[in-house]
């Protein structure tokens, strides 16, 4: 089951802690943020990050890749704490 890009921080964080209870070692979100609003980017982010690690994980990489036009995609890999 994937995860709808414009989760909320709750989505994420339910989404995460179900991973995380069925024993998942390894957890990979995408984060797409509007370029519309760049200025909000690292709250955006910082919501969804803290959300997910709040359910026991905690970032272990991430990369962004940008997309002409359109919103950027973040892809953080998380690791259970």
């Amino acid at each position: 089951m994937g995860i709808p890009w414009k989760a909320s921080p709750e989505e994420l964080a339910a989404k995460a802690k179900a991973e995380h209870d069925a024993g998942r070692q390894r957890f990979i979100a995408l984060i797409r943020l509007d370029i519309s609003r760049k200025e909000y980017a690292s709250e955006e982010w910082s919501a969804a990050v803290e959300a997910i690690e709040g359910a026991g994980w905690v970032v272990d990489h991430f990369s962004v890749a940008e997309r002409q036009g359109r919103a950027d995609d973040a892809y953080f890999l998380f690791k259970r704490r």
